[in-house]
């Protein structure tokens, strides 16, 4: 799994993308300025993801996954992608804040957007912050 920021309104964070290194916990900005034009147009149009302070996107790496558990990697990326989901949106419910789960979503021109490696796939985007 690898887990990337899309900010926008995060205190005082430059608005960018970032990649959130698990060893230490921090994150890396990969992206610098704002990515809410083309964002919804990789994600089927949906003008109101610009409106979310951050949006969270899911990834892996299948062939990471599939060489070390075979074709189970497959199956144990999505669990692990759902476990994510849930454990962000808990945390943003805890916070009073808006979220949602977003599987909607053209793979390639994400990709292209958020300037993934060709063996990295989005599997899914959380908004957070958005208006209830």
């Amino acid at each position: 799994m690898e887990i990337y920021a899309v900010v926008t309104k995060v205190g005082e964070r430059e608005q960018g993308l970032y990649h959130y290194q698990i060893g230490n916990h921090t994150l890396e900005q990969k992206i610098s300025g704002d990515l809410r034009g083309p964002l919804p147009e990789g994600a089927l149009m949906q003008e109101w993801l610009s409106q979310a302070a951050a949006i969270i996107v899911v990834s892996a790496d299948y062939s990471r996954a599939t060489a070390r558990y075979g074709e189970r990697g497959f199956r144990n990326l999505h669990i692990k992608a759902g476990h994510v989901g849930q454990n962000l949106a808990l945390q943003a419910i805890a916070r009073g804040l808006g979220t949602n789960m977003v599987g909607a979503f053209y793979d390639e021109q994400l990709s292209e957007i958020l300037n993934f490696s060709q063996n990295l796939d989005p599997l899914h985007i959380i908004p957070v912050g958005h208006p209830r």
